[in-house]
């Protein structure tokens, strides 16, 4: 059959895109990159290249069968003939858009979109107009949809932002030792992952957020002698290609094509199971360093005042405001066209929901890198026709102070890492004199930040930790970051931790220490499970700043409440518990004081009077039944 064209480049560069080949484009200003581009032939400030792979008889094509206008008529196209039964025909349907709700016209079709928090099964009519006029008994095809079959690459409605718990994870990590069970062949790949899901599921997570999986060079401290040339880059923050995913991800090593086809299997797979798949992306630099130790690989040989940002003061120096040398020239047109066409081609081709940008407070800097008000790329991503439906997340700080946690330009589209949430919630767990009320207004969804221009408290993403700086074990075991083995000389990472060790300094075999370590980690546990819901308080002391207790009622519609606890008080404190709603009764499901598997119980035990003792640095919830 004929395969389509489609457009690839937009917005002032267009190219067709046959099928099984790329058209690549590239933007240079500068008579300074004329013969970096010398190979391929240019026009106009363009240059194209072209690489075609056939797939032979590997490929095999399925006719697609859809909605299209012929005159006032709605007709199915190219094979209304087929259908011999009006049930289960084999039918095929084009990847669909969550919005408009209902049924809408499109260049390619009609798109249908519902909702429904309750639906277990949809069953989607179309009619054959030529059928309900001469074959009344085939003039209808039911094509049933099973939202959990159907949860694909193809047709896939996202989750609302408010239900999201995000699981962060790096690819090669997350099952690269032998501990994860899965053959060698599959260990750090995206195929080790789909392995991985039963384990996703168990832990109630509904979205994946994978640090960088564009293409990048895990050997890039060996480039030359440094005293970090035993080290690999493990996180991938130095991006090569903002169009490929990296390649050494793949089973056994495998390559591109394995890589960009064991991607989408992953996808697939974690959308079967409801799992959505946000990407970790960098536009805020590249690998190719800094003016003292340039590496040219792309846009320096290309243009490198278009792509970076430059001191115009500094004889052209790049300015640096993410700490990696470097600067993308976010808001310059050519590159946030690149940007925008990037983060289309992971969604359309890809099949991702979201992306989580990082130091996306580079994205809100003119090409000089004063701050916007109005950046020009965050604003096309929130008003963009594909971006604007997906997940949209920002870290709203950088490496030159711009910190707009609260403020980062949103366009009621834009969600934040809240940062105050974590420094916050640090602070209250461990012990930190008049935190009480910065912790209540955390957990409560932070309306200091987010209540003005339309937002909800879901456009805070809530977290304690995350990939950059102290892990949960490091945060109750050091006061201190020891950086010392990676030739950084302790220059690296934050010092604003807001980390206790519990006593002592680093590990230790004192049972009591490694006892309130442990302890302190589910407390961090369930202050970031229960930021939710409305809450009822149960305090008359606020304008007390040496209180450290705080409890309150989170109320539940099918009555279900949950009465919650914290006492970072270095004593018992006697909580006084309510009365149950309803002639009902509580019952304890969590008590992060016991071990386990006491402490947490989800069936809940009973006896619970009116008076908790709680211990030091413990959390409680209880839960009111029947």
């Amino acid at each position: 059959m004929m395969l389509p064209h489609s457009t690839l480049w937009s917005n002032g560069l267009p190219t067709r895109v046959p099928a099984f080949g790329v058209h690549r484009i590239i933007i240079s200003r500068s008579k300074s990159s004329e013969r970096a581009a010398s190979s391929v032939k240019s026009s106009q400030q363009r240059v194209f290249g072209e690489v075609r792979q056939d797939f032979g008889d590997r490929c095999q094509m399925t006719s697609l069968v859809h909605a299209a206008r012929k005159g006032n008529q709605s007709v199915l196209a190219e094979e209304e003939e087929a259908f011999q039964t009006n049930r289960s025909p084999m039918l095929k349907v084009f990847p669909g858009q969550a919005h408009p709700l209902g049924a809408s016209e499109v260049e390619s079709g009609t798109n249908f979109a519902i909702f429904s928090e309750n639906a277990t099964a949809v069953t989607l009519c179309l009619v054959i107009q030529r059928g309900v006029n001469n074959k009344p008994d085939q003039g209808m095809i039911e094509l049933s949809l099973d939202p959990q079959v159907n949860k694909t690459g193809d047709i896939w409605h996202i989750c609302v932002e408010k239900d999201l718990v995000i699981y962060e994870m790096n690819v090669r990590a997350f099952t690269a030792d032998e501990s994860s069970g899965l053959d060698p062949e599959i260990r750090g790949s995206y195929l080790g992952v789909i392995d991985k899901i039963p384990h996703l599921l168990e832990l109630g997570i509904n979205a994946v957020e994978l640090l960088p999986v564009f293409e990048f060079d895990e050997m890039e401290f060996q480039r030359r002698p440094n005293p970090r040339d035993h080290m690999i880059n493990t996180w991938g923050y130095s991006t090569i290609n903002f169009f490929a995913p990296m390649s050494r991800y793949a089973s056994n090593g495998g390559g591109p094509l394995n890589a960009s086809r064991e991607f989408k299997e992953m996808v697939k797979a974690l959308h079967n199971a409801g799992i959505e798949v946000i990407l970790d992306v960098v536009y805020n630099h590249t690998n190719e360093a800094d003016d003292e130790n340039p590496y040219t690989t792309s846009f320096r040989g290309i243009d490198n005042k278009v792509y970076y940002m430059i001191d115009l003061n500094q004889n052209g120096q790049l300015l640096n405001f993410s700490g990696c040398g470097n600067t993308l020239n976010c808001n310059h047109p050519v590159v946030m066209e690149l940007i925008l066409d990037s983060l289309r081609h992971w969604v359309v081709e890809y099949h991702v929901d979201g992306f989580r940008f990082d130091l996306a407070s580079v994205l809100c800097r003119g090409t000089d890198g004063s701050p916007l008000s109005a950046p020009p790329l965050v604003k096309a991503i929130a008003k963009d026709s594909i971006l604007s439906r997906c997940k949209i997340i920002a870290e709203p700080w950088d490496c030159g102070g711009l910190y707009l946690v609260g403020k980062f330009p949103n366009w009621d589209r834009w969600a934040e890492w809240n940062g105050k949430y974590r420094d916050d919630v640090r602070r209250f767990i461990k012990g930190d004199t008049g935190m009480k009320g910065g912790f209540a207004t955390r957990i409560a969804g932070s309306a200091d930040l987010y209540r003005v221009n339309k937002r909800k408290p879901c456009h805070g993403i809530n977290f304690v930790i995350a990939h950059d700086g102290f892990t949960l074990y490091d945060l109750v075991s050091y006061n201190f970051k020891h950086n010392d083995n990676n030739g950084e000389g302790g220059n690296d990472g934050s010092n604003d931790n807001f980390s206790w060790n519990c006593g002592f300094e680093g590990e230790t075999a004192d049972a009591n220490v490694k006892a309130l370590r442990l302890r302190q980690m589910k407390n961090f546990h369930v202050a970031l499970m229960i930021s939710q819901n409305e809450v009822t308080w149960h305090e008359d002391n606020w304008e007390n700043c040496e209180s450290k207790f705080l409890a309150f009622t989170l109320h539940e519609e099918n009555g279900g409440d949950l009465y919650v606890a914290f006492n970072a008080h270095d004593y018992f404190v006697k909580a006084v518990i309510p009365s149950p709603p309803d002639s009902r009764r509580w019952f304890r499901v969590v008590d992060t004081n016991l071990e386990s598997p006491d402490d947490f119980v989800p069936e809940g035990v009973p006896g619970i009077k009116k008076i908790y003792n709680m211990a030091p640095y413990s959390s409680i919830i209880l839960e009111s039944k029947m």
